[in-house]
């Protein structure tokens, strides 16, 4: 079966992601949220809509480089710790 996104801040550090920082797309200045992903990789967050900002971002769509499939950003029973500043 198919895992969906998690759509909370809760429900991703219960997933085992971890908050690193906020911060702002460098392509096309959206809000985002930094998280460490179950396998230890950065993922970039979106603030208004709590979805992987490359599922969304514009300007993301217009490079080269593919956006990580959606299974690869989860590893069952993986364990990251919540650091830093949780987003509201």
């Amino acid at each position: 079966m198919r895992k969906s996104f998690p759509r909370t801040h809760a429900a991703l550090v219960k997933e085992g992601f971890g908050y690193i920082a906020a911060g702002t797309c460098s392509d096309c200045g959206a809000g985002i949220f930094w998280y460490r992903t179950p396998l230890g990789k950065r993922l970039p967050v979106d603030a208004r809509r709590n979805l992987p900002h490359f599922w969304i971002c514009g300007a993301r769509r217009n490079k080269s480089s593919p956006a990580p499939r959606q299974l690869d950003l989860f590893e069952a029973g993986g364990g990251v710790k919540s650091s830093g500043r949780a987003p509201a």
